[in-house]
């Protein structure tokens, strides 16, 4: 179908860039789980800004007023690393990296911090 010259190194760089913006937004749900002290908040929160950057991913393609948040969109990182066609790409990756660990550890110092008790 596609003349594709697609290596094996590059398809696990597009892997591992695919699994660290899951990764961004699953830590970025569970800080907002720990801050609202509810489950369900954690999965609608982190689902709801993941669909909430790839709707702005796609408007600003088409509409230039959304073009300030490029700079800021998760999306918009991955696909300008281009990972599947040049390889790994480290600053991308690293960005994913740093702030899924800065939200995880905000999130475990919020749970942490909780007064939890049963009755």
């Amino acid at each position: 179908f596609v003349d594709m010259k697609l290596s094996a190194n590059n398809l696990a760089a597009g892997s591992l860039g695919c699994f660290l913006i899951g990764m961004l937004f699953a830590s970025f749900g569970a800080l907002f789980g720990a801050v609202s002290g509810k489950r369900g908040a954690s999965l609608g929160i982190g689902s709801g800004i993941a669909i909430l950057f790839y709707v702005f991913y796609t408007l600003t393609a088409i509409v230039e007023k959304f073009n300030f948040i490029k700079p800021i969109n998760p999306f918009q990182w991955l696909i300008d690393g281009n990972q599947l066609i040049d390889g790994f790409n480290f600053v991308t990756n690293a960005k994913f990296l740093i702030l899924s660990i800065l939200a995880a550890i905000a999130a475990s110092w919020i749970i942490n911090r909780r007064d939890i008790h049963s009755s």
